[in-house]
This record gives structure tokens, sequence and C-alpha cells, in this order.
């Protein structure tokens, strides 16, 4: 089942290890047809809403943002600035810099841009639970939160992270690594 059968956007994506890339004959004819565009646009909407939620936590913002996103990329692909690379990588990055570029006003704003919270799904033993590990990814540096959220709230993988990032795989996959153990390490020291 298509986006555009029914499926709500935002949640019916399912990713898959290498995620997707885009019809090129889609994206060729996006480049020229509004309505070709608007196909990508639900294809990808949801990774994308989802990695700036996660970012932001906030869901007016993130939705103001993904439109910002949405509306670079197609901005780009009438410009040729799109090279052919996997598509949701490519949207995260203007995704990335539209975050950077809203709440690059203040310092203060900035501290905050990016703000995790554990995902809904998982079942909570209490209340403090919870807002202990909001606690703990607050602690994180900007460019923990971020990598965990292009990872677990965007789906990417760790090859399509290093691409976005500039880092080798295993780097990445090092630092992820050490910032989940982190994450373990301090919620179990509090218990």
């Amino acid at each position: 089942m298509t986006a555009t059968e029914g499926q709500d956007p935002v949640t019916s994506f399912e990713s898959t290890s290498s995620g997707p890339v885009g019809d090129p004959a889609l994206v060729a004819a996006a480049t020229d047809d509004p309505e070709a565009f608007g196909e990508l646009y639900l294809q990808f909407l949801g990774p994308v809403y989802r990695y700036l939620l996660a970012r932001t936590g906030n869901p007016v913002d993130a939705e103001d943002l993904a439109q910002e996103t949405f509306l670079r990329a197609f901005r780009a692909l009438r410009h040729g600035r799109w090279r052919g690379q996997p598509l949701l990588p490519w949207l995260l990055a203007i995704a990335r810099n539209a975050v950077v570029d809203r709440y690059r006003r203040t310092t203060s704003e900035v501290a905050g841009v990016c703000r995790l919270s554990p995902p809904a799904p998982l079942r909570w033993e209490t209340v403090e639970d919870r807002l202990f590990v909001e606690q703990l990814l607050d602690r994180l540096s900007p460019e923990k939160r971020d990598l965990l959220a292009l990872r677990f709230a965007a789906g990417l993988s760790t090859a399509e992270i290093a691409e976005l990032v500039g880092k080798s795989e295993g780097a990445v996959r090092k630092q992820l690594f050490r910032i989940v153990r982190e994450l373990r390490e301090a919620y179990h020291a509090a218990e």
C-alpha cells in the first residue's frame, strides 16, 4: 500500500537497512511536476517529520520545519542540485540545515535544538522513569543527540549517517554504541 492509498504518511514509513532511495524516474519528473513531487513528499514525510520532532520536541515546529525542508528540496531539484544520491539522507541533510537555520538566531535556542524524548511505545513503570530518561537524553551533547535522532527517529543506517555527517561508518557505529552504553550505565547507576 502506498501513502496515497490512505495510510498516514507520518507513521506509515517502514525503514529498511539501506533506506528508500526514491524512484529516479519520479525524482526526475518531480523537477518539473508538483504532482510528482507530491508523491515524493508522501513517501518521505514520515521519517523527515520524526527526525524533526526528535530534534525539536515540538510537533508544531516539526511540521513547520518539514514544510520548509520539502520546499527547499523542491527548489533544489528544480535547480539541479540533487546528484542521484539516496533521497532520504539528502532530505535529512536539508532538514538538519533547516533546524540550524531556524535556531541560529539566539544561542539559548541553539542549546535546546535537539530535544530527544524516549519513544512513546515503550512501557514505563512510572512517570518518574520516563522523566529520568528524558533528563539523561538532555545531558547529551547536541552532536550525540543528533546521531541518536538520525538513527532511531529517522531510521537511517550507520552508513547513511556516516555519509551525512562526514565520518566513517565504523566511527559512527562506535560512537552510537558508546552513546547507548553511556545512557544505559547512567540509567542503571541511578537504580
